[in-house]
């Protein structure tokens, strides 16, 4: 799916005539102005049909002669990002997850194009007055009762449970607790997969080429002080390799010279060919020599970062624009201090076992924030351990 991302793109496919009403685009002179409630209604009816297969409008084109929107003509943009939300918010029953992109013309940032993305929507069929909408190939039109039906059965099958993942995802790690080590384990599913999308994003590369570049561009952009986050999530994983015939691998197994249990020297991340994606860590803590248990937050903080942002890497090579179910977990907590804080006496322990957070995240945001991702998953242990004047997150540019 072709998401526009800058004016010059936008004009030379248009100008060139390739911009064409399909099943998933569709191109518009403006918006309803205020107040038009019937032009609002085909906003509405526009969203909410292509929220069953995912689609763009984007808005700031003119028709030429022959009906086909070739002409540029940028529209205010103040205050029109607000007036989609409030559409289809209150229009749709219920309201789908929507993005909203301005792009600003390059002569006057007042007024350029707007592009509503409406990913494939884990709720669909949405109603607007009463009846389910749909998507042709030209057009939309009212559901029958037998597509109604396929989609609620749709709905059962993307239906997951998040939390009941992680779960599967700590009990199926593969090693025992043990008072040595604190383990991190993180999963990630697309709400709206599709079999085919690591084969999407692929392309013509090679498979595992195509993830170590999202993983070394992951690891560039994420720099955390060496040696604090060791192993890491980047430089330091071996290549991909195939796992099984429906996922691949990269990373550290085994056990090192030195390592206090047998999963201290493993960090591995696995992604299924449908973009789910399983990691395990077994040194997110460690108890030292002197016995105490030490939390290492910039390993936790910085690998969750970097693993989304090789996810977010991924679901944008393929197109994929919905929300993304995300897992962490840190086991063996009880009784650790801060890393950041380990001398500090008047530190408390840790007083819980295990910490878990579950979130639904739009795919874009991994890309694009995977350390706001990230907070938003693992800031609240970062604060209870280290405490809130410690940013683990400012470590990184």
């Amino acid at each position: 799916m072709w998401r526009p991302t800058d004016e010059q793109t936008i004009v030379s496919v248009a100008t060139a005539g390739d911009l064409q009403e399909t099943h998933s685009f569709d191109a518009k002179a403006a918006l309803p102005p205020e107040g038009d409630k019937r032009k609002s209604h085909d906003l509405a009816v526009d969203v909410a049909a292509m929220t069953v297969d995912g689609g763009i409008l984007l808005y700031g084109f003119g028709e030429d002669e022959h009906g086909r929107p070739t002409v540029p003509s940028p529209i205010p943009l103040a205050n029109q990002r607000e007036r989609v939300d409030q559409i289809v918010q209150t229009r749709i029953s219920e309201a789908p997850y929507i993005e909203v992109d301005e792009i600003c013309c390059a002569d006057d940032a007042a007024r350029g194009y707007l592009v509503v993305v409406v990913p494939p929507s884990p709720r669909a069929p949405h109603q607007v007055d009463g009846r389910y909408r749909g998507r042709g190939a030209t057009g939309n039109r009212v559901l029958d009762e037998g597509e109604v039906a396929r989609l609620y059965r749709r709905r059962d099958e993307w239906d997951i449970d998040i939390a009941e993942l992680l779960e599967k995802e700590v009990r199926n790690s593969g090693y025992s607790p043990t008072r040595q080590l604190v383990y991190l384990h993180a999963v990630a599913r697309p709400i709206a997969p599709h079999e085919q999308m690591l084969e999407t994003a692929t392309g013509n590369e090679r498979t595992d080429m195509m993830l170590s570049s999202l993983a070394n561009l992951a690891a560039a952009q994420t720099v955390f002080p060496q040696g604090v986050m060791s192993p890491d999530l980047g430089w330091s994983v071996a290549g991909w390799q195939r796992f099984d015939a429906d996922s691949w691998a990269a990373g550290l197994e085994g056990s090192r010279p030195g390592d206090v249990a047998p999963a201290e020297g493993v960090l591995r991340m696995i992604v299924e060919l449908d973009g789910t994606a399983h990691l395990f860590g077994g040194r997110a803590g460690l108890s030292m020599r002197d016995g105490s248990r030490v939390l290492f937050e910039p390993y936790v903080a910085g690998n969750i970062t970097r693993f989304l942002a090789i996810l977010g890497g991924l679901y944008d090579r393929a197109g994929y624009f919905a929300p993304v179910g995300v897992g962490v977990a840190v086991t063996g907590l009880k009784d650790t201090v801060s890393s950041a804080g380990r001398w500090d006496r008047m530190r408390t322990p840790y007083p819980s076992e295990e910490f878990r957070r579950v979130r639904r995240l739009p795919a874009g945001a991994l890309a694009s924030e995977p350390r706001k991702a990230a907070t938003a998953l693992v800031g609240d242990l970062v604060e209870a351990s280290a405490g809130p004047h410690f940013d683990v997150f400012a470590l990184a540019p």
